[in-house]
């Protein structure tokens, strides 16, 4: 058998009497699915193929299947798929629905050194899209025959070369995105990263979303040995090290995190998956480090890393028990674009909707950090929910308070009379209806209590079909007592202590907030901005009356205008005590 390199060739030998082409095809696969590669980074193929036999109707056959699209005249919602036959009678290209092939001349009875553009050729084969969204799914050599065709042809030294890397293959995925949107005025896409280099797996969403430099960080690490790999013993506490400075190099730059797939990167929906990790250890290890800081927590899989969607929300609730309050999300972290519709009927295909002022990145991830998402299956729910207390808040929001019970409605649209609304109160079950007999609003009610000893009280709603199947979630609204230990996220904060409510709180993080005998109220917290950052908070003050206000440890200013009183360009640490005016 000829040999190009190395010890061993592929040869695949076929023959078929059938009217219509047979195809005998292996796929190539590779650890950790190196072979998909982006065709944003212009990707091409080298290979060397020795056609030992090409009798009749036969040739060799290079299958490349690309992504998933949308649909387009002929071409329903499918992969895209290159076929190069190798030593065709073909005199040009041709699409026949999905599939473009291309002829390759190849000589029989030597050796061909090809090269196969591949980038280029998903362009020329399907000018209605962009040949840079897609990556590679599956790559198959082989033969095809019929009509007693006979092929013999033999495979070498295949590699898959590419032209860009790092940041500049980056920039060539911003241009593919604007091609995008160029085709389809619909469309926005937003670009991010997955920060998983030897860390725990995290998303970054910043305005300005930039690589990580991680020689950098392996050199400022003071981990590496002197054969420049990281010393044997020290991989956990540098995975640490990575994901904390990411974390916070990404909150310097006023982004947000997302800590990804909590019981591991098992397969996707694979549900004969054995779980690596239960549900309460994975809620021990995201409280002994705090999620590394990160303000999302991917909550929407159906099954991932062996655990079920209800060990998810599981997790989720016993963490906001405990005191931790990620905003939860729902993602299909969907890869390799297989199968007929694969994501669309995948058993994760969650997406996330967002509360947004416009569609554009800086209201989109406002929303995101206030908490204002719900999340589902689009296939089976296109409609809105949110969640909305007596006294005014909103879902995402997390309430200092000191009163003694709260009633949270939840206002959805496009239920069928058939689905099933559950409440979730403070981790368990509180009831639940089904839409045609509470319509389109169901209603939860909170006993606080005067400490809320059993922790944070919150409210959340899951929305099921009659089948049981998962269809829409909301984020929790949360009522806490202070005083806390950590500071809440301003566009999450909010106060209603003493006849004083907030009704917006921008860079000033409060950790308590109490009603004294006097009547007076005091705020404690901090400052989180800067400049013209600096931070706000506006009370309604119609149950409190006309106010005086002094600043302890902090500066601001305080303005009351009816019953409004603003208190603005705080900044430092300390208190706040405002006092009922004689």
């Amino acid at each position: 058998q000829p040999i190009v390199e190395g010890e061993r060739s592929m040869r695949v030998r076929s023959s078929s009497r059938t009217p219509r082409f047979k195809a005998l095809l292996h796929e190539l696969t590779a650890h950790r699915a190196i072979t998909h590669r982006a065709l944003a980074t212009e990707v091409t193929f080298e290979l060397a193929v020795f056609p030992e036999l090409l009798e009749g109707e036969a040739h060799g056959v290079v299958e490349v299947v690309l992504s998933e699209h949308a649909p387009h005249d002929d071409i329903p919602f499918t992969n895209h798929i290159l076929r190069y036959l190798l030593g065709s009678d073909l005199s040009e290209p041709v699409r026949e629905g999905n599939v473009y092939s291309i002829p390759v001349a190849c000589e029989p009875g030597r050796w061909n050194r090809l090269t196969l553009d591949v980038t280029a050729d998903a362009r020329r084969g399907f000018p209605f899209t962009d040949g840079g969204d897609n990556t590679l799914a599956r790559i198959l050599f082989g033969v095809e025959t019929r009509r007693s065709g006979k092929a013999t042809v033999v495979f070498d030294a295949f590699r898959i070369g590419q032209q860009f890397i790092g940041s500049a293959a980056y920039a060539s995925q911003r241009t593919v995105m604007a091609a995008m949107e160029e085709l389809y005025p619909d469309l926005a896409q937003l670009q991010g990263i997955e920060i998983s280099y030897e860390t725990y797996h995290l998303n970054e969403f910043s305005l300005d979303t930039p690589l990580p430099d991680y020689d950098l960080l392996v050199e400022e690490s003071g981990m590496l040995g002197e054969d420049g790999m990281i010393r044997t013993g020290s991989g956990k506490a540098y995975k640490a090290y990575v994901t904390e400075r990411l974390v916070r190099e990404a909150h310097e730059r006023g982004g947000l995190i997302s800590y990804n797939h909590m019981f591991g990167a098992g397969r996707l929906g694979n549900e004969q998956d054995e779980p690596r990790i239960s549900p309460a250890e994975t809620l021990e290890l995201l409280l002994g480090n705090r999620l590394f800081g990160a303000d999302i927590l991917e909550v929407g899989y159906e099954a991932r890393g062996g655990q079920s969607l209800a060990s998810h929300l599981w997790v989720w609730d016993q963490l906001a028990l405990r005191g931790l309050w990620p905003v939860g999300n729902g993602v299909s972290d969907y890869h390799g674009g297989l199968g007929q519709n694969g994501w669309r009927k995948g058993l994760n295909n969650f997406v996330s909707w967002i509360w947004s002022a416009s569609l554009e990145k800086p209201d989109l991830l406002e929303g995101l950090r206030a908490g204002r998402v719900f999340f589902g299956d689009p296939v089976v729910y296109d409609g809105a929910l949110d969640l909305l207390s007596d006294r005014g808040f909103r879902m995402g929001q997390i309430v200092l308070t000191d009163s003694d019970s709260a009633e949270v409605r939840l206002e959805v649209s496009d239920l069928r009379d058939t689905d099933v609304v559950k409440a979730i109160r403070s981790g368990q079950a509180a009831g639940e209806q089904v839409a045609a007999d509470g319509g389109r609003e169901a209603s939860c009610h909170l006993a606080l209590g005067p400490k809320l000893d059993e922790g944070p009280a919150f409210v959340r709603f899951e929305i099921f079909d009659a089948q049981g199947s998962p269809k829409v979630f909301s984020n929790p609204l949360i009522f806490v007592r202070g005083p806390l230990e950590y500071g809440l996220t301003p566009a999450r904060a909010a106060l209603d202590v003493g006849g004083l409510r907030s009704t917006r709180i921008t860079g000033f993080s409060p950790t308590d907030a109490q009603r004294e005998p006097d009547g007076s109220v005091v705020i404690t917290g901090s400052s989180v901005g800067a400049g013209e950052s600096r931070g706000t908070l506006t009370l309604d003050t119609s149950e409190f009356g006309p106010a005086s206000v002094t600043f302890e440890g902090l500066t601001g200013t305080a303005d009351q205008n009816g019953e409004r009183l603003t208190l603005s360009r705080l900044e430092g640490r300390g208190r706040i005590v405002i006092v009922p005016a004689p």
